[in-house]
């Protein structure tokens, strides 16, 4: 998903290389896909980067509002998001 344009699985993609989970950590590869997450206009996917701190410094606050945006955009993911 990742690979085909999918914001949601860039920041995915992002954790899993800069955490090593089933895939080879590589902390630098892991951030060019967080900063293409980051850059999108795909508010869940900013939101998460901004939860785990992938690409940008942890921010629960910022999170927190990029997730309720998305709640508003009709992502029903973030409706059992506890805010």
């Amino acid at each position: 998903s990742a690979e085909c344009g999918n914001p949601f699985a860039f920041a995915f993609y992002a954790g899993d290389l800069i955490q090593g989970r089933q895939v080879e950590k590589d902390e630098a590869l892991g951030n060019l896909w967080a900063q293409k997450a980051l850059s999108s206009n795909d508010s869940y996917a900013i939101g998460l980067c901004n939860s785990y701190g992938l690409g940008t410094l942890r921010d629960e606050d910022e999170a927190k509002e990029f997730f309720a945006l998305s709640a508003e955009e009709g992502n029903f993911l973030c409706l059992f998001i506890c805010f």
